[in-house]
């Protein structure tokens, strides 16, 4: 199955299944474009940047809009009914000065929330990321959140699903950094409504300013291939 075909099987906008949710905008394209495997362990795809939405729209997947998990998109939303519905929370990523931080964040945010597991991601060997698996397995853990980078995260995620879990899991990119950093609100108002956030990033992390230049032409590329490549089949 070609890479257009699994995203618009597995495109959600409102419809969410449970299980695994990913999100896609042109940098995880591209890295997940090579593996294939792991994009198709996903139950729901959320398309996170309008540069992706408006690619997909013009190759024939209707009904796309944007959603990110941060703060201007999903994350309230996921939080706040996993602490109506009294879930047990799991949060994995970034350092662990962030990841301390966020967790504090978190609680301070939403003061019901059943958070029964948080840490860095930085794990130091294969086994200890087994054994993290099995614990979020023995925990119960219901809601998950990992925030990783691309690639990692998802497999995280699929290796977790592999060994039994059955609860509902979010990649979440550098969400918790950000937030860690910079509070609940990362984007100024007037960067979200005019769709600028990818500026706002170069401008915090001159880092991805590559990511946003040079990877992005790549991408173009790339999805234009694909398009040929889906209708050829």
């Amino acid at each position: 199955m070609s890479m257009l075909n699994i995203v618009s099987q597995k495109v959600t906008d409102e419809n969410e299944k449970s299980g695994l949710s990913f999100f896609l905008n042109p940098y995880s394209y591209l890295e997940l474009r090579k593996q294939q495997n792991l994009l198709s362990s996903a139950d729901n795809i959320y398309i996170d940047g309008q540069w992706l939405c408006h690619f997909l729209k013009w190759s024939g997947v209707t009904n796309v809009k944007r959603r990110s998990f941060d703060n201007s998109s999903l994350a309230p939303d996921v939080f706040s009914l996993a602490e109506k519905n009294k879930s047990r929370v799991s949060v994995i990523g970034s350092d662990y000065e962030s990841a301390v931080k966020f967790k504090q964040y978190l609680l301070n945010q939403y003061p019901n929330l059943e958070l029964v597991m948080s840490r860095d991601g930085y794990f130091k060997d294969d086994k200890e990321v087994r054994q993290t698996h099995l614990d979020i397995i023995d925990k119960q853990v219901d809601l998950l959140i990992v925030g990783m980078g691309v690639i990692r995260q998802e497999q995280f995620l699929k290796d977790l699903k592999e060994l039994g879990w059955n609860g509902s899991g979010y990649t979440c990119g550098g969400f918790m950094h950000q937030t860690a950093g910079k509070g609940h609100d990362y984007y100024p108002k007037w960067i979200d409504k005019w769709n600028l956030r990818f500026i706002y990033r170069i401008w915090d992390e001159p880092k991805l300013f590559r990511r946003y230049t040079i990877d992005y032409g790549k991408f173009v590329g790339m999805f234009l291939t694909d398009i040929v490549n889906m209708k050829q089949k």
